[in-house]
């Protein structure tokens, strides 16, 4: 029998169809927990969206008084921003993720996860909206959109992964 980087003498033909088998069924979980992750952030999005969208005025006039302030606040002083406090920002919903990730009861959460950073992200650029009108959607998808536009589908890949190498690993077994 010939041997070369293509064809293994130990490997028989119902080892292969079993690991073909075996990656079918491991894309199909990848597809089914990445339409999951979809439905709990598009969710969240639209519970974000709808909670912004119902503030009254006096709400709306006290975030535009806070948001006012916070901004003369930082042009009239220079800010520095540990790189502590920013790693932390942007790293604790991946680190979060993984650690829900490994263990099978944190797995049902990650939908939760996906929903509560969809919430905060659309109400936060709905809070923009709502004070600053039209306006108010360049600095929101400025400050909340570029490291979304990074970040979202990073945490997609990590989370559909994830559960797979930790939880559903099952290498098929050789005959020998």
């Amino acid at each position: 029998q010939p041997t070369s980087k293509f064809f293994h003498p130990h490997i028989i033909f119902g080892e292969v169809v079993n690991v073909v088998n075996h990656r079918n069924k491991s894309l199909e979980r990848c597809r089914l927990l990445s339409a999951v992750l979809c439905c709990g952030f598009l969710l969240g999005s639209l519970l974000g969206a709808v909670w912004a969208g119902g503030l009254d005025a006096n709400q709306t006039e006290q975030l535009h008084k806070y948001i006012s302030e916070y901004l003369s606040v930082t042009e009239q002083t220079d800010v520095a921003v540990a790189f502590g406090s920013i790693f932390w920002n942007h790293f604790r919903w991946y680190l979060c993720l993984l650690l829900l990730g490994v263990s099978f009861p944190g797995m049902f959460f990650l939908p939760v996860l996906f929903g509560f950073r969809g919430f905060l992200l659309t109400f936060s650029l709905g809070c923009f909206l709502r004070i600053f009108g039209g306006v108010g959607l360049i600095p929101g998808l400025i400050l909340l959109g570029l490291p979304s536009f990074l970040w979202i589908p990073a945490m997609w890949i990590t989370a559909s992964s994830v559960p797979e190498y930790c939880l559903f690993r099952s290498v098929p077994k050789s005959n020998s």
